[in-house]
């Protein structure tokens, strides 16, 4: 898929079952470079820092700017503390551009914010795409986010809306 960039190209299929059927999501295995600086400041509970052209950012920002070279916008959607994140601030809960919010909304119904959300919640122009980004071998899909993903194919998205990403580290 064009619209993806290369160090996100899918190379292979996550397996899920949603309601008793096998839906199969594209899946990305990039390597970040590892952080060497400065492990100052707040780190979400111990979460890695990657190198991104330079700068020290987690792996879900990472990945949005990646996704931002290609055309696409998108946040951040920090479940935990409840907001909408970019690499450079926050947006306000509810600030999204119209049609994006109403995706978010529609999936989310009563909750008033879409918890189970994938990490990163991207669009450009009328095309959606939800990221989960699983660092390998550190991390899982919690239940929270199956019952996401279920209520966003039930709500009309498709498979090819959805990438898991599964990254890792550089050794060096």
């Amino acid at each position: 898929m064009s619209t993806l960039p290369k160090a996100l190209k899918p190379t292979g299929h996550e397996p899920f079952t949603v309601s008793r059927k096998p839906v199969l999501i594209r899946k990305a295995t990039p390597v970040f470079k590892r952080w060497k600086g400065s492990q100052a400041g707040s780190s979400y509970g111990g979460k890695a820092f990657v190198d991104y052209k330079g700068r020290r950012l987690f792996a879900e920002f990472a990945i949005l700017e990646l996704l931002k070279t290609k055309g696409w916008e998108g946040v951040w959607v920090d479940c935990y503390g409840r907001r909408y994140k970019t690499s450079v601030g926050c947006i306000p809960f509810g600030q999204l551009p119209s049609y994006p919010k109403s995706i978010l909304d529609s999936i989310a119904r009563s909750d008033k914010f879409p918890y189970g959300c994938w990490d990163i919640f991207c669009w450009r122009g009328r095309r959606l795409l939800f990221v989960e980004a699983k660092r390998k071998s550190k991390d899982r899909l919690r239940p929270g986010q199956h019952r996401w993903l279920k209520k966003a194919l039930a709500g009309g998205l498709l498979p090819m809306n959805f990438l898991l990403v599964e990254w890792s580290l550089s050794p060096q």
